[in-house]
């Protein structure tokens, strides 16, 4: 029954923090509308990037999240409309190792434009992660609540990872795919993935010819 309890009220919070728990996240108490947000990439020519733009912009479109707790909650008020989330990156390097920045700023304000700023687009990617759990929808009505919010996180641990055994375990590719969303989901980096058992790797990929 506990653990009910605490499942709940981690549901009735998500529209308003995100998972896991920024670094530092500062917050108001003013409702804005999110319709229908539109993600831009200002001045970036990272594929990835424009990747996780069009992703995340069918995730945002595709849910409409209504936190439990506020299943008996009228239409809110709101003060304003979320314009455009503008995104920005330092640099265009696709570069990944375990020492990549996967830092980012967050700024939504009380109306208008918010503001997407890393030094990577792996920390950009992170951070449009953190955007879209930030949206909920009560009544029919997408919002973004505690604006303005201010957002500054990075990864506490260089090494968040998952390890997944089909060498001993069936698992259909739905079910693979699903586990790198929830990863995504949960700003995790590491698929440690135990495809064989065998010495040698009697396994091509076109893709990633040198893994």
């Amino acid at each position: 029954m506990k653990v009910a309890v605490a499942l709940l009220g981690m549901l009735s919070c998500a529209a308003a923090f995100p998972w896991p728990y920024p670094a530092q996240f500062d917050h108001s108490n003013c409702t804005i509308k999110a319709d229908s947000p539109t993600i831009v990439a200002k001045n970036s020519g990272s594929a990835l990037l424009d990747s996780a733009i069009s992703r995340y912009t069918a995730i945002i479109a595709k849910e409409r999240f209504w936190p439990p707790a506020d299943y008996k909650l009228k239409k809110p008020e709101t003060t304003g409309t979320l314009g455009k989330l503008l995104v920005e990156v330092a640099t265009d390097s696709e570069d990944l190792n375990m020492e990549t920045d996967e830092s980012y700023t967050l700024d939504i304000p009380a109306g208008g434009d918010a503001t997407l700023k890393a030094n990577t687009v792996y920390g950009a990617m992170r951070g449009l992660e953190t955007f879209s759990q930030l949206l909920a929808t009560i009544d029919g009505q997408r919002v973004v609540r505690g604006t303005p919010l201010h957002i500054e996180d990075r990864p506490a641990l260089a090494h968040r990872g998952i390890s997944l055994d089909t060498a001993r375990n069936y698992y259909p590719v739905s079910d693979l795919k699903r586990t790198l969303d929830a990863m995504s989901y949960n700003k995790m980096n590491v698929l440690h993935w135990h495809v064989v058992d065998a010495q040698s790797w009697p396994i091509e990929s076109k893709t990633y010819p040198e893994l």
